[in-house]
Order: structure tokens, then sequence, then C-alpha cells
């Protein structure tokens, strides 16, 4: 295939992660530059990080073929805490005045000169980036809400923002504009797709795409997790991230204890960096903690914690667009139970089978009767690898962008003939 040159647009990029999309852009731009592509990357980055992690602006990062870019940005946050209310208003109104964002990604436009602008996540950029790349191919990937709703969640006191809310339309407008279109727009799956075009999110192309994250994971697993284990020995639940509401590890701490109590001795082993809500977790559930029947084990990597699991639980309580962790886990073996929202239950069909959804998610009975079943589900191990890489699939989606524009410059330049002979 004919080289590519690719400019990535995302909020952040490692090593400032603020969730799974700065791992599947990081995945995604090594694996493109591995294949021989001119890959680059325009990310913010906290400026509170700036002189222990970058020295200087001017001088891009490399990272195994990757050209890194960083706009530093006060209050850009990286480490899970929620800012004040005030401070958020304040990025919202923010997001429609980012000139100094536009004026960078227009530089670094002419700079590259990329064939196509592969924007993901945008928060922090506003709705000036897809006017930057008015004259590019463009490709936006859907990895949240952000471009329709004031929470990248999509949801307002825990309800669905479906219809938006007026502070939703009035601050995400521009991005239902049909002039602003990026030439293509892409899911995570199947779900975020159908709901942000619902919402009147769509690119200049008729039919959006799909394509779903494949995490690296698997070459880093070389077998599932708990081999060896007695078949009589307590099961042992896992949970792998942010400690905070949203992500139901609370639920998740109710519906163990309720298990305990029935008569199952299972454990739990919660991985992710310490936050206070987990430690009013451990207030909480002081006791079982005291007998070590739950651990906080802190920052721990997939394949590790897999090893020391039986079943890998994700109960997030909101429509995750694609449930990384959970991909993860069954593609190392792991049989997970996960919450039935956004597209976690698309996961099957692309791994066939390792994972068990929960409908009444908010309900710690219910996850603590998925817990005590047994895990019978049969796990494709390396299951994802029988997709498509997103590389591919990305390559593929960038022709089909390049070629529209090309066609499309033609009928436009064709139009001025005509209007000049006429």
């Amino acid at each position: 295939m004919t080289r590519v040159k690719v400019l990535l647009v995302n909020t952040s990029y490692p090593p400032f992660v603020i969730g799974g999309a700065e791992l599947s852009v990081q995945e995604l731009a090594e694996d493109l530059a591995a294949a021989g592509h001119d890959v680059r990357v325009l990310c913010l980055a906290p400026r509170s990080h700036r002189r222990s992690s970058i020295s200087s602006t001017d001088s891009p990062r490399e990272g195994r073929g990757v050209t890194v870019h960083r706009l530093w940005r006060r209050r850009l946050r990286v480490d899970g805490r929620h800012p004040a209310r005030w401070a958020r208003a304040l990025w919202h109104v923010g997001e429609l005045v980012r000139v100094r964002e536009y004026a960078a990604l227009r530089a670094e436009i002419r700079r590259g000169r990329p064939d196509v602008v592969h924007f993901n996540n945008i928060a922090g950029f506003g709705w000036l980036a897809w006017l930057a790349a008015r004259d590019v191919p463009s490709v936006q990937t859907l990895r949240d809400y952000s471009l329709v709703c004031t929470s990248s969640f999509g949801e307002h006191d825990r309800k669905v923002c479906s219809r938006r809310s007026l502070r939703c339309r009035i601050l995400k407008s521009p991005f239902v504009l049909p002039p602003l279109r990026p030439t293509r727009i892409v899911g995570v799956s199947e779900y975020v797709v159908g709901r942000m075009t619902a919402a009147g999110v769509r690119g200049k192309d008729a039919a959006p795409s799909v394509v779903r994250n494949r995490p690296h994971l698997a070459a880093r697993v070389h077998r599932p997790a708990a081999v060896g284990r007695a078949s009589d020995a307590p099961p042992v639940v896992g949970f792998l991230g942010r400690l905070d509401a949203d992500k139901g590890v609370g639920v998740l701490h109710e519906a163990v204890r309720r298990l305990r109590r029935s008569g199952t001795a299972a454990t739990l082993v919660v991985a992710g960096a310490p936050t206070p809500y987990g430690r009013e977790l451990q207030r909480t559930y002081e006791a079982e903690y005291a007998e070590g029947a739950f651990r906080q084990v802190g920052y721990l990597d997939a394949a590790s914690l897999f090893a020391r699991c039986d079943v890998l639980a994700v109960p997030t309580q909101w429509q995750e667009p694609f449930g990384r962790v959970a991909a993860e886990g069954v593609q190392a073996g792991t049989p997970v139970v996960a919450a039935h929202v956004g597209g976690l239950p698309e996961l099957r069909e692309v791994y066939g089978g390792g994972i068990r959804t929960v409908r009444r998610y908010r309900d710690p009975d219910a996850w603590a009767a998925a817990l005590a079943a047994p895990p019978a589900l049969a796990t494709r191990r390396g299951a994802l690898s029988d997709s498509p890489r997103p590389s591919d699939a990305y390559l593929t989606i960038y022709d089909e962008v390049r070629q529209r524009s090309s066609a499309a410059g033609s009928v436009v330049g064709s139009a001025h003939v005509k209007a000049r002979q006429s």
C-alpha cells in the first residue's frame, strides 16, 4: 500500500493517560508507523508536568516511529480528579473559542502536509479543530460522547443525554453543522455510532463505519488466568480501572459482600490508583478489608491482575462506548462479567464468547448472582486476532476518504471551469 501521511489528533497521549482512548490511539499510531506510514500526533498535555516530563515543545517526543507534538494546557487534568463546577463550566465555554489550538493545528497541517487528519477525542481543541482541517480529508473516531454532551459520559444525573439539554444543544451545536463535518465518522461500536448519528453527528460520507479497538494485551499474556487453581478454591473476582462510582466498583464491593454472606467465600482484588472514593470504600467495608477478603493493590498492569483472578468484573455504570478492559480480559482467556451497557454486549460478537452481561447492572444482587454462576463460557483466547487490525481497517478508510475528497475536488474544479467558460 502507498505510504500514507497521517496526523492523529487526540486530547492527550501517553504517558499522560486520561482513559482507554489514549492507549488505543497510541496502539493505532505505533501499528501504522510499524507498517511504514508517516505518523504524527498533535495532543494536549498538562502544564504542571512540563518540566518533569518533556523539556521543550519545540523538540517533539519520538516513540516507535511516531512524532508527537504537545500543546501545554494549564487546566488539563490527567489524574482522574473531577474539577470544580465553575472550572467545568469555564472549560466548556472555552471549547467555543480554542483559537490557540486552531492555530497550532493549522500550523501542523501546513508543516506536515498530511494525507488524512484523524480526529479522536478532541475535548480541549473544540469545534475549531474540524474547521482547521476543512481542506484535508478527515476522519472522526467516536470514543466518547463529548461531541454532543458536556459530560464525556453522555449522562446527566445518571440519565442518558438523549435529546440533549439546552446547555448541550448550545455548547455542542457546531458539531452538527453540515459545513463543518469531517469526511467520515467512525465509531468504536455500533452503539456509539447509532447514538451519535441520532444526535446529529455525521460525516460527509453517507454511511459511518465501525472499527472496534484491538488491545495489544494478547502479546503479553501467555496463559489464561488462574491456571492450576483447585476447582473448589474460593473464586477470586478482579476489578481493573479507576476507583470511582461511575466505574461501578462500589456496586461490585456490595455484590461480593452479599455473595460471601450467602455462603460463597469469594474474594475481591481491586487494581487501580488510590482515590478518595477508594478510601471511602475501605472504610465502608472495613471488616472485609481487615480479614483480607477485599484488597486494593494499587496500580497493576492488566496481565498481572488477570493472572490473579478467576473472573474479571466490569461493572461500569454508564453507557461505555466500547469497554477496553473487558476486551483485554476476554482476549487473555479470563471469563468476564460485564454490565449490559453501551458497546459491551457487542464484544461477544467479536470474541465469540467469554463474556456474560448483567442487565440490572445497578443491582448488587444481580451482580452477586452473575458472579456466583460457574464461568463455563468458552473463551477463544486471542479471538480478536481473527478480526481486522484497527490499523488495517483505518488504512482502508483513509484510502476511501482520500478518493472521495479527490472526486469532490474534481467536481468543484469542473464547475469552476464551466462557470468561467460561460
